[in-house]
């Protein structure tokens, strides 16, 4: 079985609903990262393993999370 949380039973309301605007905002200030792999292969033989890490944030988040006397410029 999986650890995910159950779905809830009801709709959500119009009062829980997130635009897209808003969704886009809160995932620049927080920043988000994205993991993933994919492996490409014949007769069983992998032939291309591509790894994937995406950090998405904003300027501003990623400036305002830096460690102070990390400059190296």
């Amino acid at each position: 079985m999986t650890d995910l949380p159950a779905l809830p039973d009801e709709p959500v309301g119009a009062e829980d609903e997130m635009s897209l605007v808003d969704l886009v905002d809160h995932v620049l200030n927080k920043g988000v990262v994205l993991a993933g792999h994919a492996t490409i292969a014949v007769a069983d033989v992998d032939l291309i393993y591509l790894g994937l890490n995406i950090v998405l944030a904003s300027v501003e988040a990623v400036r305002g999370k830096r460690q102070p006397g990390s400059d190296q410029g």
